[in-house]
């Protein structure tokens, strides 16, 4: 049995199990909008690019939000999000597909962001409204490799979804840009141990900057320092989860945080 130290192989688990228990097969309760690719709204953002995280709690905080999901959405939308990221997963972050659903401005875009190892995770990320998906590179060095990885990516294009492919360190990032996916995404966050390096994206730029591929940064950003030296590092996005949710007004947060491109 895989260590319970080890975060990203319980999610693993647990995912396996969440696919098996059917929770990816809902449906959606009312019709959901077609939303805009995420490389598009990263592209015509007017400020530099934040995509803003719907993140109810954390592993390591529990509950951190309190405001609704409805409200987080409408918050972020009405502050100038390039587009939205949803965590669907439900035992750690308290995410949900209903969460998906209730997007219904057909002109932000909007990343499902799981723990995906199934097709059936893709498959509903589409039926509630995902114009894109976040893959994890570590998920498939665990389960799966290179093989699983391809499949998962070419069966997304094969919805219309884009793919959003994170690593954390130079071997994952390696990988990932010998992929098919649409964004490439550097994680500040070990997903292994949960540990957060500040400044550990500024280190990587350099090594992804040659692709021609937007990179998004992810974890750790709380203020707008770092985001401009990221911006000044080429980078072309930010994704903030909970600088943002864990705020008593989160839109107020988010436009404190904007900057210039």
């Amino acid at each position: 049995m895989e260590s319970e130290n080890d975060f990203l192989k319980v999610q693993i688990r647990r995912a396996k199990e969440l696919v098996a228990s059917g929770y990816y097969n809902a449906r959606p309760r009312i019709a959901v909008p077609e939303h805009p690719e995420l490389t598009y709204g990263i592209r015509v953002s007017h400020d530099f690019p934040i995509i803003a995280e719907v993140k109810l709690a954390t592993p390591q905080r529990g509950t951190i939000s309190q405001t609704s999901a409805r409200d987080l959405v409408d918050d972020y939308i009405t502050g100038g999000a390039a587009g939205l990221s949803i965590l669907t997963e439900p035992t750690c972050f308290e995410g949900s597909l209903t969460i998906l659903e209730s997007v219904r401005d057909p002109d932000i875009p909007v990343m499902m962001k799981d723990f995906i190892v199934s097709d059936q995770q893709l498959e509903a990320a589409k039926r509630f409204g995902a114009s894109a998906v976040l893959l994890i590179q570590g998920i498939f060095d665990i389960e799966g490799g290179k093989e699983l990885r391809d499949s998962l990516i070419a069966q997304a294009h094969g919805l219309g979804l884009e793919v959003l492919l994170e690593g954390h360190d130079e071997w994952e990032l390696k990988k990932i840009m010998d992929s098919e996916a649409d964004m490439i995404g550097i994680n500040q966050r070990d997903l292994h141990t949960l540990n957060v390096v500040k400044g550990h994206a500024m280190k990587l730029l350099p090594m992804v900057g040659r692709d021609d591929r937007q990179i998004v940064i992810l974890s750790g950003i709380s203020t707008k320092r770092e985001i401009m030296d990221l911006r000044d590092a080429w980078a072309d996005a930010v994704l903030i989860g909970t600088e943002l949710s864990s705020n008593n007004s989160p839109k107020t947060r988010l436009i404190q945080l904007a900057v210039d491109r």
